[in-house]
């Protein structure tokens, strides 16, 4: 057979393919106000889904008339919205679940707070056993410092305790914990970490990063596979319940994703799960030398094709890696947890296996030389390899105007987290110096002015896992203080469009599925969402309270708010 022949058959095939999907009975129909997230038609009042796809954009009357005896009717309230299903760009899967077992001190206002939580988990705990909690955010006290080991001797010296910072980037350990770890005055600081100590030059009980593992590997491993398999499907209806229909799971490990493939196999998983896997060192970078990306799997919902790599560490924590020293500590900058020479070799790596790499860099400095590792990876590549790699920098919370421009000129995508910088934003001036927040702090309108797109996710569990506090801190940056909301930033802030292009369209991008999800349009995959509040017209104030009340994937409900 001609090429022109071949061509020809598939035109006809084509449109034999399309005339199947706009004539006859819907799967389903949408009716009312629908949000599309395309320019083409920002705004529809019917929807009509056929096989998964959508195969209309349109208006009611037309929605109505592809009603038949076994169409599904979906309304849309007045005041609410129909709209493409949330892509959260990066979160954590498992750690969504675990913490629903896990000692939550997000809620903790004072020391005396986690003292109590931490005492009334030690009257309940078997003899011995740990007491592990995360969440604490010492930035949020009256007394802003670091805790002590002694404060948690204070109240629990019959149980190890381990607790983990909000962001997870610092552990606090009492004296039992240090002596099991073997962390003593005398303990060399390990790289990419730090051991505080007190002015004995003891070990104070904080842990930062690569440190922490000194402690973590003693920890009570989850042995029984059952236990994350609850994780897992925990999170998946948290997600589903906040309207994502897919999930970036920011930092998979090759055990943990053997488990989510058992639950898609089984059918229990609906949830669409982009995981980048965790890449540590270059054990990690030998082991995934022969594999390749995993571009679909289990119908779509799964994908495999990016790795996830550290830079440096947290602003909180200080230890993002800056340029400058921090304005609140002069003799420290923070410090790569991994080295931008191993960057490096694992983005010529991962350009040679067709992989994405999103690095996270939250510092000045840890994105600068992030991105100077991807410059010299993409420099030793070929055109092919280079070409449309979407390289990704995750967080890029602290960036120096010069370095803004680069992210355009490499084509590395900024992935960011709105909700971050009204959550920080009461403590970053202090870190930073008030000039250097103001020009270098989540610059969310100069990435969009170089005509950069921002995915923009939660980083669940180290904040809420709902995507429209996440909206409502793009387009306010308000942050909660005690005179009352004041915006942080505000030039820097995202009009509605751009926040609900981040949370759909560009986060689609991020992960090579722009093509198929992100909008509502005719061909696409009908992942939508009906909510009670539109977010183009509801009131700034009540946005973030939003709910879901439908959730749909390829046009099947996965979730529907109970009546």
């Amino acid at each position: 057979m001609s090429c022109r022949a071949v061509l020809l058959f598939l035109v006809v095939i084509s449109t034999a393919r399309l005339l199947s999907q706009t004539e006859g009975d819907a799967d389903c129909v949408v009716l009312g106000p629908i949000i599309t997230m395309d320019s083409a038609r920002p705004t529809a009042s019917g929807l009509v889904i056929r096989r998964g796809l959508i195969a209309e954009v349109t208006d009611l009357a037309t929605a109505q008339s592809r009603i038949g005896p076994n169409t599904r009717i979906v309304h849309v309230p007045a005041n609410g919205a129909a709209m493409p299903g949330i892509i959260d760009s990066h979160a954590h899967l498992l750690g969504v679940g675990q913490a629903r077992r896990t000692l939550d001190l997000r809620t903790a206002a004072s020391v005396a707070d986690v003292q109590a939580l931490v005492a009334a988990a030690a009257q309940v705990a078997p003899a011995g056993t740990w007491i592990f909690g995360r969440g604490f955010n010492q930035e949020r006290w009256p007394e802003a410092t670091w805790p002590s080991r002694t404060d948690l001797d204070q109240v629990c010296s019959s149980h190890p305790v381990c607790l983990v910072r909000v962001d997870g980037h610092a552990l606090w350990a009492n004296s039992q914990a240090l002596s099991l770890a073997g962390i003593t005055s005398n303990s060399p600081t390990p790289p990419g970490g730090a051991i505080l100590r007190d002015t004995a030059g003891s070990p104070s009980g904080i842990l930062l990063d690569a440190a922490m593992a000194m402690v973590t590997r003693l920890l009570p491993k989850d042995e029984d596979p059952s236990l994350r398999e609850q994780d897992y499907l925990a999170a998946q209806e948290e997600a589903l319940s906040f309207g994502i229909t897919t999930f970036v799971d920011a930092g998979t490990s090759a055990a943990d994703l053997r488990i989510l493939n058992e639950l898609y196999a089984k059918g229990h998983m609906k949830l669409r799960v982009y995981s980048m896997l965790s890449v540590q060192n270059d054990r990690d970078l030998s082991l995934l030398k022969a594999s390749a990306p995993i571009k679909s799997f289990h119908n779509g919902r799964v994908a495999v094709r990016a790795w996830k790599l550290y830079q440096d560490g947290a602003l909180g924590s200080r230890g993002a890696w800056l340029l400058a020293p921090y304005a609140d500590r002069p003799g420290e900058s923070g410090f790569p947890v991994l080295e931008p020479a191993f960057i490096q070799r694992a983005a010529s790596q991962a350009l040679a296996q067709g992989y994405q790499i999103a690095v996270h860099a939250i510092g000045d400095r840890g994105t600068r030389e992030a991105l100077s590792a991807i410059e010299k990876a993409l420099e030793g590549a070929t055109p092919a390899q280079r070409a449309d790699h979407r390289f990704r920098i995750e967080h890029a919370q602290i960036v120096h105007p010069e370095d803004v421009r680069r992210f355009r000129k490499l084509g590395v995508i900024p992935s960011m987290q709105g909700c971050h910088c009204t959550s920080d934003g009461p403590w970053v001036p202090a870190r930073l110096g008030a000039a250097r927040a103001k020009e270098r702090a989540y610059v969310w309108r100069s990435f969009l002015d170089e005509g950069l797109i921002i995915p923009n996710g939660t980083d669940a569990p180290v904040e809420s896992l709902s995507p429209w506090w996440n909206f409502y801190s793009s387009i306010t940056r308000f942050m909660d203080t005690e005179a009352g909301p004041v915006a942080f930033g505000p030039e820097q802030r995202m009009n509605r469009q751009e926040a609900l292009l981040s949370m759909t369209s560009w986060g689609a991008h991020g992960i090579f599925a722009e093509s198929e999800r992100g909008l509502l349009r005719p061909g696409m995959k009908a992942d939508f969402i009906v909510i009670n509040r539109n977010p183009m017209t509801a009131s700034a104030w009540h946005v973030g309270r939003t709910s879901v009340l439908h959730t749909f994937i390829e046009g099947e409900p996965v979730w529907s708010k109970s009546p």
